[in-house]
């Protein structure tokens, strides 16, 4: 499937992701962990690790579609 042709989702679902993992809502630093760990072996939750600023900033904007 062509890549600009991928279904596209809101941010917020990641975010919900990691908060029901922590049972609470996440800090940037939280966040940037959660998505950066990889358990199985494979790739990061967005493609490439994340900063704590990266988080910060999704964390502020969790409409946007990706």
């Amino acid at each position: 499937m062509d890549a600009s042709r991928l279904p596209k989702m809101m941010i917020g679902f990641v975010v919900r992701r990691c908060t029901v993992e922590l049972g609470r809502a996440p800090t940037p630093a939280e966040f940037a962990a959660w998505a950066n760990a990889d358990p199985a072996g494979g790739i990061n939750v967005f493609g490439r690790a994340l900063s704590e600023a990266d988080a910060r900033l999704i964390l502020r904007h969790q409409a946007r579609l990706v």
